[in-house]
């Protein structure tokens, strides 16, 4: 080969090396360049040069984890999520990934995903610690979001770490006692809250209230009205004032009332009764139990009315003998002559609108429910009518409504009851539905 071709040949070698040997740059090389990227606070070069780590090392989880970190200062949380899915799907312990999961999703308000993410998080966790803090953050987590229901198995988890000396120890207690409470099993519930009280070290009133209120809620629902008295007395303070009245006769009585006058006499019976297991002594109560009474399975006064309701000459006071018969009927269950009853009453009367409340209620024991939806959804609309008589037919009309399956009618019914004496009846109509 001549001497003056050499150059040549060396340099077109040169430049074909000299780019090949560019790209034979590392993975962590490029890992490095971007840490470095992301610590001066050029974010969008170093989630560029993740990538590349990436794509020269796509099994290495702690590039995924790094880019993920950094998305989140960008505020990109769909990159962040994407990036640390994959660092736990090549590292499924890697707590860290998790935690940052947990708070992403939290973030986006998918609640029961950062429940999840938080779980995960505390079964590869191996510091005491730590993990009484991620159940603890997932139990406060469901109570906050309606979702408290979920949190039996996260309480028992806490509860197996956890010994008197650590300082959640007395609010494991608490929401154990609570859960125990919202899924009725209250004798666990009471259990729970006298060990909680055996082991507070304060007597001040705002601390104590939560879990005497726990005690005495329990206390209320095993008949134990005395004890829950006892209990209330120091949880009565702040938020818990609402919660308590709840549980007394007065607040019993005033539910009596919008069932007995939407003709539900059954619960309203029971009602009365829990007044006076509440307080024997309540006047009220006693004296409209003694009424309602009265109308259940009563056939002397049914008998003794009948005849007096049909003789009567006067239209006007006839359709209200009419009406108080019906109701005698009624708590017979002789559904269909308290019908009869009543369709009499409001051809003398059209505008006896309790007898037509009454008519819509009696097609419902007569499981006609579509004719008792019709005639209760009409007066709910009738503008005509006085306050009290269109809460009455609202409340039917949501029982009615609940009875027989149709929650959006159920709820936005007890909505537009929530008026005078039926207010209380329809919020916590509405809190169970």
């Amino acid at each position: 080969m001549p001497l003056k071709k050499i150059p040549f040949i060396l340099l077109a070698f040169l430049c074909f090396c000299f780019p090949a040997l560019a790209q034979t740059e590392t993975a962590s090389s490029v890992f490095m360049k971007a840490e470095h990227y992301r610590k001066i606070n050029n974010l969008s070069a170093a989630v560029q040069h993740y990538d590349m780590a990436i794509k020269l090392d796509p099994t290495n989880y702690q590039y995924y984890y790094q880019k993920g970190q950094c998305c989140i200062l960008q505020k990109d949380y769909n990159c962040a999520i994407k990036s640390f899915e994959e660092t736990i799907r090549l590292k499924r312990n890697y707590v860290e990934a998790y935690t940052r999961l947990s708070w992403l999703y939290e973030k986006k308000s998918s609640y029961l995903t950062s429940v999840k993410s938080l779980d995960n998080a505390f079964r590869h966790q191996t510091d005491t610690k730590k993990r009484i803090e991620y159940k603890m953050k997932i139990i406060q987590t469901l109570h906050a979001v309606g979702q408290f229901g979920k949190s039996g198995t996260h309480i028992k988890d806490v509860k197996a770490i956890v010994t008197p000396r650590s300082p959640e120890y007395l609010d494991v207690l608490y929401y154990e006692a609570k859960f125990y409470n919202y899924i009725k099993n209250y004798e666990t519930a009471k259990q729970s809250m006298l060990t909680a009280l055996r082991n507070l070290q304060t007597v001040e009133s705002q601390k104590i209230a939560r879990f005497y209120y726990e005690l005495g809620y329990a206390y209320y629902h095993l008949g134990d009205h005395r004890s829950a008295r006892a209990a209330f007395n120091y949880a009565n303070h702040g938020e818990f004032r609402a919660l308590i009245a709840k549980m007394t006769p007065q607040y019993n009585y005033a539910m009596a009332n919008a069932y007995y006058s939407s003709y539900f006499f059954s619960e309203a019976e029971q009602l009365l009764k829990l007044s006076l297991s509440l307080d024997k002594n309540y006047t009220k109560s006693r004296q409209m139990l003694k009424i309602v009474n009265g109308k259940i399975n009563n056939f002397p006064a049914i008998n003794l009315r009948s005849p007096l309701a049909q003789s009567e000459p006067n239209p006007v006071v006839k359709a209200k003998r009419l009406l108080d018969l019906a109701e005698y009927q009624l708590g017979a269950r002789k559904y269909k002559d308290a019908l009869l009853s009543t369709q009499t009453a409001l051809e003398l009367q059209p505008r006896l609108y309790k007898a037509a409340i009454l008519q819509g209620v009696l097609y419902f024991k007569l499981k006609n429910y579509d004719e008792s939806k019709r005639i209760l959804r009409s007066l709910a609309n009738n503008r005509s009518m006085d306050s009290d008589s269109r809460a009455a037919a609202n409340f039917a009309l949501g029982l009615v409504s609940k009875s027989t399956g149709d929650r959006r009618m159920a709820i936005a019914s007890f909505k537009a009851a929530n008026y005078g004496n039926f207010r209380y009846a329809s919020d916590n109509e509405l809190n169970k539905l």
